[in-house]
């Protein structure tokens, strides 16, 4: 194990690059020195030592060719993010940049997508005699149910007219 200097390890680095440069990978000198493969990568780094990629794998694209007027024109005609990244082979994220980049936003697809359906209207309960028939025993579940709405808004109902619930009231019974 290498011993430390002030907050550094004391590595052989003229050993570690002549040992890089004869071949050794990262982790293999980093596993021979008792380190992580950053350190040696810093070390390398600090010598001016450029980092051998590894041949053996094809390289990675960087940026893959995405027709912009495509990707627009798909977007604008209702497709998803995820629709278009699958479609293109990217990311949702390399969508959503290649889109503003090309002016495509929200805004300009309102009126080709589809309508969002309206936001439920408050409804007007009668409070009073929503806790009336909770207090003689109907269940919060059965009167949503008769009133076509959520359990919580029946309990907020009911709270609102004075009920004192208790969580086992709230249940079904």
């Amino acid at each position: 194990m290498p011993e430390r200097r002030g907050h550094r390890l004391d590595l052989p680095e003229a050993d570690i690059v002549s040992a890089y440069a004869s071949g050794s990978t990262l982790q293999e000198l980093a596993e021979q020195y008792g380190v992580v493969a950053a350190t040696i990568r810093n070390v390398l780094i600090r010598a001016g030592i450029e980092r051998r990629h590894n041949t053996s794998l094809p390289p990675t694209p960087r940026r893959v060719d995405v027709p912009e007027g495509n990707l627009v024109q798909d977007y604008l005609g209702g497709a998803t993010l995820g629709d278009l990244a699958e479609k293109y082979g990217v990311s949702v994220s390399t969508v959503q940049r290649r889109l503003r980049a090309a002016g495509a936003t929200r805004a300009e697809t309102t009126a080709s997508a589809a309508p969002r359906p309206p936001r439920p209207k408050r409804v007007d309960l009668p409070d009073e005699e929503l806790r009336i028939r909770f207090l003689r025993g109907t269940t919060l579940k059965v009167l949503a149910e008769e009133y076509g709405v959520s359990v919580s808004t029946i309990s907020r109902h009911v709270e609102r007219a004075s009920a004192k619930l208790t969580e086992g009231d709230r249940t079904e019974r």
